[in-house]
């Protein structure tokens, strides 16, 4: 049972009060800390050299705001605002990378070049022209097929010509 839990608890960030007990237990070896807010040493210890050295002391609050910067940001919302300015550009025969660079510039929220791509492939399948305006619209519109597998499969030893 104690290893079901502990699988459970092995990639469950320290949450703000455990990171002040370990800055208020500092003073203890980092096995007596893990045993004290219930996590293993090693995670205790890798929390400790990520966020302390000899010239900084480790520090809850710093802490917590260096986890914040490490943590992955939200993904941009699809807006009609967004897909607005994608048209208004698209007439403007600019391609998606000069669309989100120019909205990266302004400061505009923008999606990815690849999502700008789908969205105009979305298009296209809906019979819309927003193709067209691509730099190389005239040219015939690739047929998609679905994904590819990747590797295809291998035929097995016993089955190929010797040498």
């Amino acid at each position: 049972m104690f290893a079901a839990i502990a699988k459970l608890l092995h990639h469950v960030p320290f949450n703000t009060p455990q990171r002040y007990q370990i800055g208020a237990l500092r003073h203890l070896k980092p096995a007596q800390i893990a045993r004290r807010i219930g996590k293993y040493r090693s995670v205790v210890t890798r929390q400790l050299a990520r966020n302390a050295n000899s010239i900084i002391d480790y520090q809850p609050q710093t802490v917590h705001k260096a986890y914040l910067n490490r943590r992955p940001k939200n993904a941009t919302k699809a807006t009609p605002t967004i897909y607005q300015t994608i048209q208004i550009g698209l007439s403007q025969q600019w391609s998606p990378e000069q669309i989100q660079g120019r909205c990266q510039q302004t400061g505009q929220s923008m999606l990815f070049t690849s999502t700008i791509y789908n969205y105009i492939w979305y298009d296209y399948r809906q019979g819309g022209t927003l193709y067209k305006h691509l730099r190389h619209a005239h040219k015939p519109y690739r047929k998609r097929y679905g994904k590819p597998d990747g590797r295809r499969k291998a035929v097995k030893q016993v089955n190929r010509p010797g040498i």
